[in-house]
């Protein structure tokens, strides 16, 4: 031992070092770390806007072999979890939508879990290795377990119950899709369709659909008879929310009754028992021009009556979102005639309902085309500016005498020469005292193919009347025409107004408003 050399004493001394020092090492690594990033909770929709999940809390267990840990935190954007042994864990995830700060633990129902894996489970599992930190990144869906029931029930009357239906063997479109989507994939919903041939020797029809997962369901019904004669072609639809409870012994049962005055109004509407949890009381469109007719080509203005400041809205033409409107008012120019549907799904306050109605939007009529009662049309409000009337239509003669613009000369009545105040002008003219005979009196007293409501159009009206039709300029290009704006006439060859003593005699052209 002692014709031992110090070098081989050294280099024992240091493999001892080194292997001591290796055995720290790998005590102080054999553990890592678990980085838990919470992306932003995807929403459930029931139509657009959608509801959120409003998670605020998550209890979340990690599972590896024998070993399992179980944390609960509130909600926060990541987590990190110290001292996990390597190896594979599996992760599950429980969202809720309260947090008991005090006691530091999660509170109130649960309403989000992981999104389901193809194998149908909700766990996430990942790699957990030595002295490195493990990153994933968790989905939040909507949670509901169990099944529900939809019945349907349609009732209708028979032709000898005394009504003025005639629906034998009628035949029902159903369409239902769920609604609680989590971006583009049904994946706690179905949809169901089905057309069904009511049997004639009865006057009520009930499906119905088993095994359905709970949530919100759009209901669009499609009623017609199946017969050759009587209301053939009437079509009665409708579009209703219902929703489905989970494990519900019951289900949700809806009526629709066909009654006659359906007829008018050409929509059903079912009645469900578990319909709404919070109804929106007072939901309905309006439409907020006056005008009686509708047509193509012309702004339409509509309003939700339902208002409130949490609420949030959607417009549909014919069942298609409109981007961007998303207030509780709405307009929008229909490019074709025919029927169409305006609808306007409102959520408030985690409730969604909505209402629609039905547009018969006819041909427009344009400009330089014959009007309602044979007259040129030379103005169309596309704007929707003025109430109650959309074209201004000129008759296509002058009155068969020219005449002073009223028996009193020497009063200014106070008109405008503005575009839409020449029928408000006329009847100014007409009230004055001692009125008798006036060009605005002769206008209200023409009549033409059933129409009597013409009146004198202002400065601005008869302009734009000789400028939109030349075939009137030609035939009277030498012509002075009165106006019912105070002393002014219109000249027809060089369209401008201009100031004329009132006992003047001259052209009159009647216009009218629809």
């Amino acid at each position: 031992m002692k014709h031992i050399r110090p070098s081989l004493i050294l280099l024992f001394i240091l493999s001892f070092l080194f292997l001591f020092s290796s055995c720290v090492e790998y005590g102080t690594t054999e553990s890592g770390r678990l980085e838990i990033l919470f992306s932003e909770p995807k929403t459930k929709e029931i139509y657009l806007p959608s509801i959120p999940l409003d998670i605020a809390s998550y209890k979340i267990t990690l599972t590896s072999g024998s070993e399992t840990k179980t944390y609960e935190v509130g909600k926060q954007d990541s987590l990190v979890i110290e001292g996990l042994l390597p190896g594979i864990w599996t992760i599950e995830v429980a969202g809720y939508n309260g947090w008991d700060a005090s006691a530091s633990q999660v509170s109130g129902q649960q309403v989000g879990a992981l999104q389901k894996n193809q194998d149908g489970n909700r766990l996430l599992t990942c790699n957990v290795k030595r002295g490195e930190v493990t990153s994933t990144s968790l989905a939040m869906v909507p949670f509901s377990e169990g099944t529900g029931t939809l019945t349907l029930t349609v009732n209708w009357p028979q032709e000898n119950q005394g009504s003025s239906l005639i629906l034998n063997n009628p035949i029902l479109d159903v369409y239902i899709k769920g609604y609680n989507t989590h971006g583009s994939v049904y994946e706690d919903n179905s949809s169901y369709t089905k057309s069904l041939l009511m049997p004639g020797t009865v006057n009520f029809f009930t499906t119905i659909l088993l095994n359905m997962p709970p949530g919100w369901y759009e209901i669009q019904t499609r009623l017609y008879p199946n017969n050759a004669t009587g209301d053939a072609t009437l079509f009665y639809r409708s579009l209703d929310f219902a929703q489905v409870v989970p494990n519900d012994t019951t289900g949700t049962i809806g009526v629709l009754d066909i009654t006659d005055e359906m007829l008018v109004t050409g929509s059903i509407d079912w009645s469900f028992s578990e319909d709404m949890e919070q109804a929106l009381e007072n939901l309905s469109i309006n439409q907020v021009r006056a005008d009686e007719v509708d047509y193509a080509g012309v702004i339409q203005h509509f309003s939700c009556t339902y208002e409130s400041p949490t609420a949030s809205y959607q417009w549909y033409v014919d069942g298609v979102a409109v981007t961007g409107e998303t207030n509780q008012t709405f307009s929008y120019n229909f490019s074709n005639h025919g029927l169409h549907r305006v609808m306007v799904a409102v959520q408030d306050g985690g409730v969604v309902n909505g209402e629609e109605i039905t547009m018969d939007i006819k041909p427009a009529y344009t400009v330089g085309n014959h009007g309602q009662a044979g007259g040129w049309v030379f103005y169309c409000d596309t704007e929707g500016l003025y109430e109650g009337w959309t074209y201004l239509e000129g008759a296509p003669e002058d009155l068969a005498t020219p005449m002073a613009w009223s028996n009193i000369t020497n009063v200014l009545v106070g008109t405008s020469r503005d575009i839409g105040s020449g029928e408000a002008n006329t009847a100014a003219i007409i009230a004055q005292e001692g009125h008798t005979s006036s060009a605005a009196l002769a206008c209200t007293q023409h009549k033409r193919n059933g129409f009597q409501d013409w009146f004198l159009p202002s400065v601005d009206e008869l302009e734009v009347f000789i400028a939109n039709n030349t075939d009137f300029a030609k035939s009277v290009a030498s012509a002075y025409h009165w106006s019912s704006t105070d002393r002014y006439t219109s000249f027809a060859n060089i369209s401008s107004s201009m100031l004329k003593t009132k006992n003047n005699e001259y052209e009159v052209r009647p216009i009218r408003s629809f």
